[in-house]
């Protein structure tokens, strides 16, 4: 273990020691993810908030406290009074109204006889909107926000939404931003995990034979199994720094990104939590072992660093196009078990679940676990490989 360490060390000086190779593979990515989900939050926050007419608020059983505070300058929204819900409905489902609140009759009454101690029902206010509908998304959050603040003033004597199962009337379609990031961010990470890969695993590998250094390594006191772990943990570590670094653009850019129309018209995409940021670093680590493993592979069999990135290219259009599934996926992650076996659909699968919102614990597990033992599977390949005098001394 201690010469496999050597080999390790060997390798990561090589890499620390140059700035441009360290610059490409560990700052470059968390740089250019947090640029890119920056701007996108820019894209974004423009689209929901352009168009320059006020948003169309309709509003059955209107109570004058609620006509009040709509009005104050941080809201600022015109309501319209109608007595038939179900055509409040029909105008949304329409999009020529953006926001249909329907509130008990004589709201203010009931919420000045409601007491919190009695452990009763409090008057509910139900809110729909067409969640298909940007513009209306955008402005259903600012709605909400409006009501919970004002639910605030007045401790808690009415509910939103308690027993509204269907706010949103476009048939299914969720929440607009959290489907946009579910889809754009899992391509773009997959993308960026990859390319860090292939930056430092073919010059390693196929760099050896190319420079003519794998003689000298193979004559030294290691054995073949101890040279390929102690390339492998280097660039596991490499990877780790990398995938570390994407990871942390990643949650720097959030904010942005998810700042969507400005903090009053803000989406409320997801609340992650903690435990949604530790499985989504758990899923890049073990997707960059995973890709540093399999690049290995290619880059032990090729002779030259360009033959193994010529090689290299059929595999980053399967994991690009692995990611652009994460678009096209409608209902958000797959549910099914056997889905998180499949390598890279399954780290792909497990970033959608969690940007959109939609975290699976055990699915998140098994697609780590697979990740892990593919790496362990591609780890016994290599050190065949390498055992093998015809592919080493290939020319």
């Amino acid at each position: 273990m201690n010469k496999t360490f050597i080999i390790a060390k060997k390798e990561l000086y090589r890499f620390f020691t140059d700035r441009r190779l360290l610059f490409s593979t560990v700052l470059l990515p968390g740089l250019m993810v947090y640029i890119i989900y920056t701007f996108m939050g820019s894209a974004f926050s423009s689209m929901f908030g352009q168009g320059a007419e006020a948003p169309r608020v309709l509003s059955v059983n209107t109570p004058a406290s609620i006509t009040a505070i709509a009005a104050e300058p941080q809201y600022g929204f015109g309501i319209i009074d109608i007595d038939s819900e179900e055509d409040g409905k029909n105008e949304i489902i329409n999009k020529t109204a953006d926001i249909l609140m329907v509130f008990p009759a004589d709201f203010d009454e009931a919420v000045a006889a409601y007491e919190n101690a009695s452990g009763g029902l409090a008057p509910d206010v139900a809110v729909y909107y067409e969640g298909s509908d940007t513009a209306a998304t955008a402005v259903y959050s600012s709605i909400i926000g409006m009501l919970e603040e004002y639910e605030g003033r007045i401790a808690n004597k009415f509910d939103v939404n308690r027993d509204n199962a269907e706010a949103d009337l476009s048939g299914g379609g969720g929440n607009v931003g959290a489907q946009m990031m579910s889809s754009l961010l899992p391509l773009l990470l997959i993308i960026f995990l990859f390319t860090a890969c292939m930056s430092v695993v073919p010059d390693s590998f196929a760099g050896e034979k190319e420079r003519g250094t794998i003689a000298t390594l193979l004559i030294t006191p290691v054995k073949r199994s101890g040279l390929v772990m102690g390339k492998i943990i280097a660039l596991g570590i490499i990877a780790l720094c990398s995938g570390i670094s994407s990871f942390v653009g990643t949650f720097l850019s959030l904010p942005n990104l998810m700042n969507v129309g400005g903090e009053e018209a803000s989406l409320e995409l997801t609340a992650y939590s903690v435990e949604d940021y530790l499985f989504l670093l758990l899923i890049i680590i073990s997707t960059l072992l995973m890709l540093v493993s399999l690049l290995s592979i290619v880059s032990a069999y090729a002779k030259t660093v360009k033959e193994a990135t010529t090689l290299a290219t059929p595999l980053m259009i399967v994991i690009m196009l692995v990611g652009v599934t994460a678009m096209f996926g409608g209902g958000g992650a797959q549910t099914d078990f056997w889905y998180y076996l499949i390598p890279a659909y399954n780290s792909v699968q497990s970033m959608v679940g969690i940007f959109g919102g939609e975290f699976n614990l055990v699915n998140t597990i098994i697609a780590v676990c697979s990740n892990v033992v593919y790496t362990g599977l591609f780890l016994v390949i290599i050190t065949k490989m390498y055992n093998s005098e015809r592919i080493i001394f290939a020319r």
